[in-house]
């Protein structure tokens, strides 16, 4: 009997991790049958990547499967092989006739330098495949920020065969502080000059370093560094010896304006801290008995705190509260903006009559807005598009932030051209 294959996350409790899985279904009715692909892909090694074809709202960690080879009943799928970098590959497992279940190991289709993704079957044993060049610059985008108004194209500020993450934008808009890979892996924390594109590294380490976010005068970084089994939150001046925070501290996301506090997130589930820099001291603003709390950023007058609250592992709310010196905030005092995804976030104008933040409300990953009375604080009015990234590059959540007039995003842009093989010829 013919079947579909097909990618299911039943409900889940708040805060549980059961995986979703690839699941069977005969097409003239009859009941579903998990073929137990998760466990299978993470024992194997293999993993999903947003680039591929997956889906950027539910789970990023498993590949989809794309298409099935009826002559050997096997399912086909692009993946990555974890510890190998960033190039997805094609690969090949066989389903048992007789339960439905994954069967066998999984098999290697290509192995090459491109990104081979999108797979399509044809009959026999042919099939169509995309093969990617996968690019992740810095790209600046001129705002009004106080109106909504973009005042010019967007305009790449990198260009390299490295890849780059986490574009953290300086107050007046004049340096941007990322995390690349120009080593082979994101081993650096880099400083970029907009005005002169000199850059400067600023933490070289032989662990991993990612997740940067820059003082409001550009002259500091605060980044993630993962020692061993450990995260680990540092400080550096431009030219500077980092300068350890705090541990099992996962992120810091934001500067006070004085330059004397971070915002950091941690714990299980996340809660928001605020840690002075001199003294090493942290203090709980935001804590949740089921939902992480994550992505806090100072409203201009550091009076309000905007963050992402996780309902579910796939949904959020954007929402904002008022600071009350360094007390814990009361869900009560806190303000829904939008319903978004996971691993959206939001940035405020220089007014703090707007907020800013990534949604796929409309099916891409693009930047929205919300006014916000400025008595009550309330949102006013529908969110607004204010750049649309439905062409050539998109935004698959690898960081952004607004200051000094730009807003600076990393986004991927992807060429590739359609090859055709034959499964029996693969190697």
């Amino acid at each position: 009997m013919a079947s579909i294959s097909f990618v299911l996350q039943p409900p889940l409790p708040r805060h549980t991790t059961a995986p979703i899985d690839w699941w069977l279904t005969p097409v003239g009715g009859g009941p579903a049958v998990k073929t137990g692909a998760y466990d299978a892909l993470i024992r194997a090694g293999l993993t999903g990547n947003t680039f591929a074809g997956n889906w950027p709202l539910t789970h990023p960690d498993l590949p989809k499967p794309s298409c099935w080879l009826a002559a050997n009943n096997s399912l086909i799928f692009s993946s990555l092989m974890k510890g190998s970098g960033y190039t997805s590959n094609l690969w090949e497992v066989g389903l048992s006739q007789a339960t439905g279940r994954i069967h066998g190991n999984f098999k290697a289709l290509t192995v090459g330098a491109g990104n081979e993704v999108e797979p399509s079957c044809a009959s026999g044993d042919a099939l169509a495949f995309t093969n990617l060049e996968i690019r992740k610059d810095i790209w600046a985008l001129a705002m009004d920020l106080k109106h909504g108004v973009p005042k010019s194209a967007l305009q790449r500020m990198t260009e390299s065969p490295a890849d780059r993450e986490h574009a953290s934008l300086s107050q007046d808009g004049k340096y941007v502080a990322f995390a690349s890979t120009q080593s082979s892996r994101y081993d650096n924390i880099w400083v970029r000059d907009l005005s002169t594109g000199k850059e400067t590294d600023v933490a070289n380490s032989s662990f991993v370093q990612r997740y940067p976010v820059i003082s409001p005068s550009g002259s500091k970084v605060a980044f993630s560094r993962y020692e061993d089994s450990k995260r680990v939150v540092y400080v550096s001046a431009i030219g500077g010896v980092p300068e350890k925070l705090c541990e099992e501290c996962l992120r810091a996301t934001d500067w006070s304006r004085d330059e004397t506090k971070l915002l950091l997130f941690g714990g299980n589930p996340y809660q928001i801290n605020l840690l002075d820099i001199a003294s090493h001291r942290q203090i709980v603003l935001f804590k949740h008995p089921t939902e992480s709390l994550l992505y806090a950023r100072f409203s201009p007058d550091n009076r309000w705190i905007s963050l992402t609250a996780r309902v579910q592992p796939d949904r959020a709310w954007i929402v904002i509260a008022p600071l009350d010196g360094a007390k814990p905030v009361p869900e009560s005092a806190w303000i829904k903006i939008s319903e978004e995804a996971a691993e959206d976030w939001a940035n405020w104008s220089p007014d703090g009559k707007t907020l800013y933040f990534t949604s796929a409300r409309d099916g891409h990953f693009c930047l929205w807005g919300q006014r916000i009375d400025a008595g009550s604080h309330r949102p006013v009015g529908e969110p607004f598009p204010v750049q649309h990234l439905h062409g050539r590059v998109s935004y698959e959540q690898g960081g952004w932030s607004a200051g000094g007039g730009r807003i600076a995003m990393v986004l991927v842009e992807g060429t590739g051209n359609i090859w055709m093989m034959s499964r029996t010829g693969a190697h």
